[in-house]
């Protein structure tokens, strides 16, 4: 025989619903403890109700009967009986030996599905008979338990029965104001003349339900007053199947389950802080396994669902019914967790969500979340009631991901390394040729002004290119941020266009800006980053274009009184780009197969730094291209514009030598650095300035100058042997505070500037470095 055929109960409902029957009842487990006992089933037995409790009930029973009538529950439960009858013997405390009988009824827990005994208990010894009248206890006791065997899973509010022509037979309320008229008047009514047309056929339909399959229908409502916030559950139970709908009989019960409602509301937002400290697991598949417990408090005993065995591995036989018996299932760090957060639920009487591990039977570790509700009465926590879920699945998952995290920084961190040993390894000798072409550019011959323009375009070239994949490096870590400074635009696109000049006019071609008069000259944003988007877009329109020219363009798209919008666009008159290669040049390091009559078609990191820089400024850039029409990089820009005091301002040139001829001829300066050929250059710079340096190759001899001559400022070179330029400079600054400090280094992490700013040293010097750079930085020396 199935579970749904048997009646299904759940325990809280049924105490609440058998308390005050006037016939013995006890609900036991399939082994025969007691679980409840009514008032009248205390009174047949003499004792009190947790003198009942567990086997406390049989121990009241003759030796010889104890056995039998534990026996026969276990066979009602094992053979899945309906029910069974049987009389035994009890031995009162008072009244000596009593006969009694009972009949036992098998149940199915609503939510576990556990088997579950009712006994029906009746005292048939002569002094019951003779108060009460065999007869009529008879036929008392047969009514209420065919009523009680329908209504155990009821919870005690307002109860209607009705036939199946949905007549009101009879109606039980405790309160009669609760009802919206006299219960007399119900009877005889149908639903339809009770409620009306507006709501009858809201309860109508779970009574044509429960007629037609047999079975109890529930529905939860407001009230039907819009203004009443209360809510309610409506249960209907058939009892009594007959052919005849006036012989047919169903139990409506009506409970306000308002509390319950704001008790689940609070509960959900509890919960709530708890799912988000799980978000990162809870990505991982759901729960394969969940059992349920209940655990009371006053009397120590705990019940599983049958899954729960499956989860820690332990036969259904297995005796887990105390909390202490569930304790050694947990190690002993885990032990204390789950002792403590039940102490701690006992005090504040909120539901806990705790996270252990627990040992099987076969000495298998898992991971188990458990969840725990408390129920309380009368101020105190005498239940909990919760879950167990096997979660160590995701657990794993969760310290693999963590140690892919660790080992993904660890990957970040050595890239970062070697991003920064390479950038000083190739930034060193570009301050030797950079600076050297520099040097040789105030003095060289005509005939080799051709070849120096050259060789300073491709240092000056090769030195972006390393910019370029360091920036790249910081916008794949997210640390690369814009700076707002005012500058003249105007001047940023003449210089752009100056700098391609030479390789043009090599080429046969032109570069051409056009920017319209209404454009304004002095703007605010990141003049950097632009000029690097600009130069890249140049660079390549330069580089694959072989006749005609290519146009650096800018407009006014719109402006406001604090800012405006400017659309730049890069056109070139080459060979163009075929449209299914759009996407691709954007891509890193992207090499597109050899187009038709081209001899580049290389892009590197220069367009996919330039579009993400865009992407920095909250906006896109565009390309419009196709085979033989050229190709055109636009995209649109917010800027803000200075204040009128600010734009007014007249700003001298820092770069300038001639605004500081009397500050730098004949300033002492003391060169620090290891590299011979970025000496010569460096002290050759300075010569020329008028001043006097004195060059030290390590930290070391740097001490040995400091002590014999005053200095008004050192250039020191950050990485030396013997002492590096960390451990000079901190010298310099606590026993030469007068000396100010400028950092020379090939290294421009933002690690070593944040090292450096700890010092309290700010100006940085990044190799290589032009002279109008080295003039800006001594310029700012303090005499």
């Amino acid at each position: 025989m199935q579970e749904e055929q048997f009646p299904h109960f759940h325990i809280t409902s049924l105490q609440h619903t058998l308390q005050d029957a006037p016939i013995g009842v006890i609900l036991a487990d399939g082994r025969g403890r007691c679980l409840f006992a009514n008032e009248a089933c205390c009174q047949i037995f003499g004792v009190g109700n947790l003198g009942m409790r567990g086997f406390g009930w049989a121990g009241y029973l003759p030796v010889e009967d104890r056995q039998p009538t534990i026996d026969t529950l276990k066979k009602t439960v094992r053979n899945r009986e309906r029910k069974n009858h049987y009389k035994f013997r009890i031995e009162h405390p008072q009244k000596g030996t009593r006969d009694c009988c009972a009949d036992v009824c098998l149940l199915i827990a609503e939510r576990s599905k556990i088997p579950h005994v009712m006994m029906y208990i009746r005292d048939e010894s002569a002094e019951y008979e003779a108060a009460c009248g065999a007869k009529a206890a008879n036929a008392a006791y047969r009514e209420l338990a065919d009523r009680m065997k329908t209504m155990m899973t009821l919870i005690e509010d307002i109860v209607f029965e009705i036939d199946g022509n949905k007549i009101f037979r009879d109606v039980w309320v405790a309160d009669e104001s609760r009802l919206f008229m006299p219960k007399e008047r119900f009877l005889g009514m149908t639903i339809a003349g009770a409620f009306g047309k507006e709501w009858a056929p809201m309860f109508a339909d779970p009574v044509n339900q429960a007629i037609q399959t047999g079975r109890q229908t529930t529905l939860e409502y407001r009230h039907t007053d819009p203004a009443i916030e209360k809510s309610y559950r409506l249960k209907v139970i058939p009892i009594r199947q007959r052919s005849r709908p006036e012989d047919q009989r169903l139990i409506i019960v009506i409970q306000e389950i308002t509390e319950e409602v704001e008790r689940n509301r609070a509960l959900k937002e509890t919960q709530a802080g708890l799912e988000q400290s799980n978000e990162l697991l809870n990505i991982s598949e759901q729960l394969s396994h969940t059992g349920g417990w209940e655990y009371n408090l006053v009397s120590g005993e705990v019940s599983w669902t049958n899954q729960m065995h499956v989860i820690l591995g332990v036969s259904e036989d297995a005796d887990f019914s105390t909390f202490d018996s569930n304790l050694p299932l947990f190690p002993g760090p885990d032990r204390d967790v789950v002792i403590q957060a039940l102490e701690k639920c006992k005090v504040d009487k909120l539901p806990y969500t705790i996270e252990v591990r627990i040992v099987t039977s076969r000495q298998e570790i898992k991971w188990v979340r458990v969840r725990a509700v408390p129920v309380v009465e009368n101020n105190q926590v005498v239940r909990l009631r919760g879950a167990l879920m096997d979660i160590t699945k995701e657990k794993l998952e969760a310290i693999e991901l963590l140690e892919a995290k660790e080992m993904a920084e660890r990957a970040a961190q050595v890239k970062s390394d070697f991003l920064s040993v390479m950038s000083h390894e190739i930034r060193t000798p570009l301050v030797g040729i950079i600076g050297a072409s520099n040097h040789l550019k105030q003095v060289h011959s005509p005939e080799q002004e051709d070849m120096l323009n050259n060789l300073l375009f491709s240092s000056e070239h090769l030195l972006r290119l390393v910019n370029d994949v360091l920036d790249f490096n910081k916008m794949e870590s997210g640390q690369l941020r814009l700076i707002q400074a005012e500058f003249n635009l105007v001047e940023l696109i003449e210089n752009i266009k100056n700098q391609f000049q030479a390789m043009a006019e090599a080429k046969g071609i032109e570069v051409v800006a056009q920017v319209d008069e209404v454009v304004p000259s002095q703007i605010t944003g990141d003049p950097t980053r632009l000029s690097q988007i600009l130069y890249n877009l140049v660079s390549n329109a330069t580089k694959h274009t072989d006749q005609g020219q290519v146009t650096i363009a800018v407009r006014e798209l719109s402006r406001a009184d604090t800012d405006v919008t400017l659309h730049f666009s890069v056109k070139d008159t080459g060979p163009g780009i075929p449209e299914v290669y759009h996407e691709e040049i954007f891509k890193n390091f992207k090499q597109l197969a050899q187009l038709p009559n081209q001899q580049y078609v290389g892009f590197g990191l220069g367009l996919t730094i330039t579009k993400r820089l865009v992407e920095l400024h909250n906006s896109h850039i565009q390309l419009k291209s196709s085979p033989g029409i050229g190709a055109e990089f636009c995209f649109d820009l917010h800027f803000a514009l200075p204040s009128p005091t600010t734009s007014l301002k007249v700003h001298p040139h820092p770069s300038d030598p001639i605004a500081h001829p009397g500050r730098l001829r004949g300033m002492r300066v003391l060169l620090v650095e290891d590299n011979q050929i970025s000496t010569k250059v460096v002290s050759k710079q300075l010569e020329q300035l008028g001043m006097v340096p004195d060059c030290a190759v390590d930290g070391e001899e740097a001490l040995r100058y400091l002590a014999s001559a005053p200095y008004s400022v050192a250039l020191v070179d950050l990485h030396m042997p013997k002492m590096d330029g960390y451990v000079l400079s901190e010298i310099i600054c606590r026993e030469y505070p007068d000396i100010q400090i400028i950092i020379l280094t090939a290294d421009i992490m933002a690690e070593t500037r944040l090292k450096l700013a700890k010092l309290n040293i700010l100006d940085i010097l990044n190799k290589p470095f032009r002279p109008a750079d080295l003039v800006t930085a001594l310029s700012k020396v303090k005499l």
